[in-house]
């Protein structure tokens, strides 16, 4: 993230307790900077499903393994950077939730959401472990 962004950087050991941490500490910070309520309560679920991801799925609930989630804000454009200490995946090898096995299915929609919620999202290995999610939407603005 380029340093004009207004940021917060959080980093912690892969439990689950420190997603709800880490969620509501976005969730004020987008307040404080008046992004619409609609639009906080969206981009919230889309840090949650992606931070679980990372603990759960990357890190393997692993609490010697660290998750670490930058967010910032430059003018309408909010960054999110989800990274884990996990082996990766390959994005194509996920299943899709929208097709007819996959329905009924309890889990498997966390990247459908994220992508849904957001406006851009990619995905990258870093270096020889972990993988990095980059989310971006242009938010609105209280008046």
């Amino acid at each position: 993230m380029s340093e004009n962004y207004e940021q917060i950087r959080l980093r912690f050991p892969s439990k689950l307790f420190f997603v709800d941490i880490s969620q509501e500490a976005i969730q004020k910070m987008l307040e404080h900077f008046m992004v619409l309520n609609d639009e906080v309560f969206w981009i919230s679920l889309a840090i949650r499903e992606g931070l679980i991801n990372a603990v759960k799925h990357g890190n393997k609930f692993d609490d010697t393994k660290y998750v670490e989630l930058r967010v910032g804000l430059r003018g309408n454009t909010l960054r999110i950077e989800i990274m884990d200490e996990g082996k990766g995946f390959e994005i194509k090898d996920i299943p899709n939730p929208l097709d007819e096995e996959n329905l009924l299915k309890p889990s498997g929609r966390g990247i459908f959401y994220i992508r849904s919620f957001m406006d851009h999202v990619a995905f990258s290995r870093i270096d020889s472990s972990g993988m990095r999610v980059i989310m971006e939407k242009n938010v609105s603005f209280e008046d």
